[in-house]
């Protein structure tokens, strides 16, 4: 039997305790197998297109230094409306299904072998529009949906999403399976495109901002240098969901006494609970739990948040220890009475349109 890994180890007994959370270029060439032709799409150019740039401070750091723009960010986060919804990573993704799409792979063959000299695999993406109408949103009522490049966006209207929605697809890639790729239909006009995107922005009810001819973002004239209505763009912190939706970001140098629990002299702890009813947010019915550590997410089957602790982890940002077990986490997903989906299970990158694996 192969030995488990001490955190998830932790994560178990704690679990028994609780008993009772690149660089942009224009569309010239198509990549294969999912080729992006260069029909443009009409975009408005916004007059005040030198007016100063507003939403810009995010571009500095704390000594005033440029900073290189939203290449810094680690994972693409959604917004919608300005509010940010949920970080489009695997581990992460509500319960949408694999929209499992086609390639071709070039076989090895001997001069004379009459083949076949290739087979057609399937590769793991997701529907945009999937994600969405996972997190609440109605796509009958989106306005416009922008993907943030690392120099552009591309700007894809509403009519435009509810028409080609089934084919827009994105995955993940990266060292750390977290850099968002697009694919775009063949025949479905675009302004831009690019190799990975940093974010993706929805308007629903607040005005869409305008796209310039230059592929960036305007609003009251202005240029926008971070998320329309948001400003600096997320970054970092211990993500908690309700559900679905993102209902939490702690970050460590922002916990203060708020669901605070421990007493002088003790470590300090914070209960999850009282964090989460002190914004709101109705946890009454909350009954099991998804933790989430590096790309492993742990099914907690009984969850009671009146007990449920934490602490900081010394030196370490974007993670707390589960108490009194040591057990990290840096996502939590919470579920309420009725809403427990099955257990996760990660779905290979690549397989046989049989559904047998293919090999990594």
């Amino acid at each position: 039997m192969a030995a488990v890994p001490r955190s998830s180890a932790l994560l178990v007994l704690w679990f028994a305790g609780l008993a009772v959370v690149g660089c942009g270029k224009r569309a010239s060439r198509p990549p294969a197998p999912d080729p992006i032709d260069a029909a443009p799409v009409e975009v408005a150019v916004d007059a005040g297109v030198d007016a100063e740039e507003h939403g810009a401070r995010w571009r500095e750091d704390e000594e005033g230094e440029r900073m290189p723009g939203f290449q810094i960010f680690k994972e693409a986060w959604v917004y919608v409306d300005g509010e940010p919804v949920g970080v489009l990573r695997e581990v992460e993704l509500p319960e949408i299904p694999v929209a499992w799409t086609n390639a071709t792979e070039f076989l090895d063959f001997s001069p004379g072998d009459p083949g076949p000299h290739e087979r057609t695999y399937q590769r793991k993406r997701w529907r945009i529009t999937d994600y969405l109408q996972a997190v609440g949103v109605d796509l009958r009522k989106i306005k416009l949906l922008v993907v943030h490049g690392g120099r552009g966006v591309v700007a894809i209207p509403g009519p435009m999403l509810r028409k080609y929605g089934p084919d827009i697809r994105f995955d993940l890639t990266g060292n750390a399976w977290n850099k968002l790729r697009l694919f775009l239909p063949q025949d479905m006009p675009r302004n831009t495109s690019y190799d990975r995107y940093t974010a993706v922005s929805v308007f629903v009810n607040k005005p869409a901002p305008t796209v310039t001819d230059d592929d960036q973002l305007t609003l009251d004239g202005q240029y926008v240098g971070g998320i329309p209505y948001h400003g600096s763009p997320q970054r970092g912190g211990i993500r908690i969901y309700l559900d679905r939706k993102l209902a939490l970001v702690i970050k460590r140098n922002a916990l203060g006494d708020t669901g605070r629990v421990s007493a002088a002299g003790e470590r300090e702890r914070w209960n999850l609970g009282k964090l989460l009813a002190a914004r709101g947010v109705d946890v009454h019915d909350v009954v099991a739990a998804d933790v989430i550590y590096e790309e492993d997410r742990t099914r907690a089957p009984a969850v009671d948040l009146a007990t449920f602790e934490f602490g900081t982890v010394e030196k370490v940002s974007g993670e707390i220890e589960l108490l009194p077990t040591g057990g990290k986490a840096q996502e939590i997903i919470l579920y309420r009475k009725g809403k427990v989906p099955p257990v996760w299970k990660r779905a290979p990158r690549e397989r046989f349109p049989d559904g047998s694996v293919k090999e990594e």
